[in-house]
């Protein structure tokens, strides 16, 4: 390394800590991580800490955090915080308003289009463009935008909690460590038995809470699916309260038409099953196709022989 003009912020005298590496038992303590700076860039370095002591260490981890203070003319950039992705809501789309509006916004196009002549009608980009800003006018009048962006987690109170519980007995039991010269103490060594159960009894915890809060959110998606069948009216009319009294009355009959009552809709439904299922004669001079002979016949005795 220092053949190539490089050393180690761990070794330099202004260093303050040693060991990057506890075991989750705490009693094997090493120096693994370094940190690696150019000899003429030493001069910029300010200061450089292990957080063995665990003072500043906030995840649940086996490696103890670095921390170096450098001396740098820079300027802050402050990025733009990006703005979530939005879709259109169309679980819950008004499709009557949708279908009017659109229906206006293109017959509206259209007449601006005949008035412009020759010109208008052979370009095709001009005519998307009406179409595409048709459909936009249509989808603001019949929903809503809503973010489409991947929601993060929260972790529930009570696990951190418990993580807050497991930093303060690990800080504790390398505080002990620290202090005491090999061998330890019988009572020390009591100590850090104690703590180290607790620290696995309070991981045991932590994993607990978070398959109770799992399994009830399945269970709740579990009630909502099989209370009420997606098949069923009841399971609609909560989806979807403004469209089902119509879709459900809505029965094209032999006419085009639709029907406009459940009752009206259920006789044209009857209808249309008995005559699916009521026999046709035959038309005249229209015998059944014969089936074809294929491959040779043979008596079942012939079989058992």
């Amino acid at each position: 390394m220092s053949q190539h003009g490089k050393t180690t912020l761990n070794s330099q005298p202004f260093a303050e800590g040693i060991w990057t590496y506890q075991s989750y038992d705490g009693r094997r303590f090493s120096a693994l991580d370094f940190m690696i700076c150019d000899k003429n860039d030493l001069s910029l370095v300010k200061g450089f800490a292990v957080d063995d002591s665990r003072d500043y260490t906030q995840i649940n981890n086996d490696h103890n955090l670095i921390i170096s203070l450098i001396e740098a003319n820079c300027n802050m950039v402050e990025w733009p915080k990006s703005k979530p992705r939005m879709k259109w809501d169309l679980t819950y789309i008004n499709k009557t308003k949708y279908k009017s509006t659109l229906k206006e916004s293109l017959a509206t196009a259209q007449e601006i289009g005949e008035a412009k002549g020759e010109e208008y009608k052979n370009c095709a980009v001009s005519r998307l463009n009406d179409i595409s800003t048709a459909i936009n006018e249509a989808l603001t009048a019949s929903s809503k935008l809503i973010s489409s962006s991947p929601k993060h987690p929260r972790i529930p109170p009570k696990v951190v909690e418990i993580q807050t519980k497991i930093k303060e007995n690990e800080k504790q039991r390398s505080m002990i460590l620290k202090g005491c010269s090999r061998p330890l103490p019988k009572d020390k060594e009591n100590l850090i038995s104690e703590l180290t159960e607790t620290i696995k009894q309070l991981r045991q915890e932590k994993i607990q809470v978070f398959m109770e809060v799992n399994n009830k959110l399945n269970k709740r998606i579990r009630k909502t699916l099989k209370s009420k069948g997606k098949n069923s009216r009841a399971f609609w009319k909560l989806a979807k309260p403004m469209e089902v009294e119509v879709s459900l009355n809505r029965v094209k009959k032999k006419d085009d038409t639709l029907t406009n009552s459940p009752e009206e809709a259920l006789e044209t439904v009857r209808e249309y099953f008995q005559d699916l299922f009521t026999p046709r004669p035959r038309p005249p001079n229209k015998e059944p196709i014969k089936m074809p002979n294929i491959g040779g016949t043979s008596p079942l005795s012939n079989l058992l022989q």
